[in-house]
């Protein structure tokens, strides 16, 4: 693997999410990672499993006190701005001023195959529509969601027995993998892939979410090709 100069990475983490935590332990475990880059962070709250692991592994990290504004915050961890920003698992809109604090990149990691199931918990509508593949997405931040040039992306495959969370728990696993090839992507001067078309969904209730995932996955063990799928936005 090609070393990269040591660079300052601020990532935007959600307190009590599962993306969060798992891309963070990842790369909290990837010796590599941890001898390039200097990691900080912001998240949203003060409780949760991700500001414990973050004070045990002596990760510089602040608690935004106005989650859609972070940037004072981001300042605090680093003060001349860091070289790349990423959003883990960040539920927040993250605002332009916030974005343009980067000084090389913003990315945003996204639990689908863009262009492919734009918008929030993304595993929620795969798994509703008895889709056979899922993934996970490293975009460049725009101030439009999950918008903006595709850097890394990959599919993975879905059983007809696999639950929502275990979907959202094997993109999240992947996506740290994701986390760090992208910015090795940038460093050697790649600007990534348009990213255009597909659909958006917006946040599914979880009952909505079983009743279609119920019947679609049961229609694919049953080798029937019908989906009762909900209709993106």
């Amino acid at each position: 693997m090609t070393s990269v100069p040591s660079r300052d990475i601020l990532v935007l983490l959600s307190s009590n999410g599962l993306k969060s935590r798992i891309v963070l332990e990842h790369l909290l475990e990837d010796s590599w990672f941890v001898d390039q880059f200097d990691l900080g962070a912001v998240v949203d709250r003060t409780d949760g499993e991700v500001p414990k692991i973050l004070s045990e592994a002596n990760v510089p990290h602040e608690v935004a006190s106005a989650p859609k504004t972070p940037v004072e915050e981001m300042l605090d961890v680093f003060p001349n701005g860091p070289e790349y920003i990423v959003s883990v698992g960040w539920s927040h809109y993250v605002p332009p001023d916030a974005i343009e604090l980067a000084l090389i990149e913003s990315l945003n990691c996204h639990g689908s195959y863009l262009p492919e199931y734009r918008g929030p918990n993304a595993y929620r509508a795969t798994w509703a529509n008895g889709r056979e593949t899922g993934g996970a997405s490293v975009h460049v931040m725009t101030d439009e969601f999950d918008d903006g040039r595709i850097i890394r992306r990959e599919r993975f495959n879905i059983g007809p027995f696999d639950t929502p969370r275990e979907i959202g728990y094997r993109a999240s696993e992947l996506t740290a993998g994701l986390v760090r090839e992208s910015i090795l992507l940038i460093e050697s001067g790649y600007e990534g892939i348009e990213n255009e078309g597909g659909s958006y969904y917006e946040r599914i209730s979880w009952p909505k979410t079983i009743v279609h995932g119920c019947i679609n996955n049961l229609a694919r063990l049953s080798g029937v090709d019908w989906r009762w799928e909900i209709d993106p936005r």
